[in-house]
């Protein structure tokens, strides 16, 4: 986990802070650090003391402002949106998975979708010769038609409002994330108009195997889910 610079900062100032506040006190040194070299370190300063105990005191009393009125409250959001994004891409492989499954005209069990979600049960799956010159995945898309196509769209539709609501409500510190997601986005709003026109199958057929069976002209196929990798960052 990265930590950011200015939380950095804000620790250092916050422990400089609370020991100039114990430095510049009236109270005597803790009894614990009497006769000991720690002992010489809180002794009273001899000049500026008020000044100097009101600013430490005053930036302490913000800090605990700040993390009880914004950070907790920010951080409690951001984990329940965190885990409802977990959840709703779950639910969108399932039911994806359900569409494609169903449009193969093959009868399945009900858990079965939720095994394809794994990249690897998917690829095997879909992969898998049904004749001398097609696979699974060939028969399916060359076998699509408009209710299939507009039940994909609905759930591409579906996921694209889920991440530009992360997007739009969570403060993503990861710029690497952050881009991942937008370019999620992006690529799920240009299949929008998807026909059952060759070039247009083509592309949400890329994005599908892409997303299911992680696949990357880049890293070739992946065991991690990309997605989910960068949700967890999030």
């Amino acid at each position: 986990m990265k930590i950011r610079l200015s939380a950095i900062v804000l620790w250092i100032l916050s422990v400089s802070s609370f020991l100039l506040a114990l430095k510049t006190s009236d109270d005597p040194a803790f009894h614990i650090f009497k006769d000991t070299l720690l002992e010489s370190l809180f002794q009273k300063l001899p000049i500026g003391n008020t000044i100097l105990f009101n600013m430490s005191v005053g930036f302490l009393v913000s800090i605990i402002f700040y993390l009880l009125v914004v950070w907790l409250p920010d951080r409690r959001r951001k984990k329940l949106i965190k885990t409802n994004m977990k959840e709703q891409y779950r639910f969108f492989k399932e039911d994806t998975i359900a569409i494609l499954l169903s449009a193969c005209q093959n009868r399945y069990e009900s858990d079965f979708p939720r095994r394809l979600t794994d990249q690897g049960e998917f690829r095997k799956y879909f992969k898998e010769a049904v004749n001398e010159s097609q696979n699974r995945w060939h028969v399916l898309l060359n076998g699509s038609n408009d209710r299939l196509l507009k039940d994909l769209l609905v759930e591409l539709e579906i996921l694209m409002n889920e991440v530009s609501y992360v997007l739009n409500n969570v403060t993503v510190e990861d710029p690497d994330v952050f881009s991942f997601f937008k370019r999620l986005s992006q690529a799920v709003y240009k299949l929008k108009n998807t026909t059952l026109a060759y070039d247009d199958k083509k592309q949400l057929s890329q994005f599908l195997w892409d997303l299911f069976a992680g696949w990357s002209f880049i890293d070739g196929y992946r065991e991690d889910d990309i997605v989910s990798v960068m949700i967890e960052k999030i």
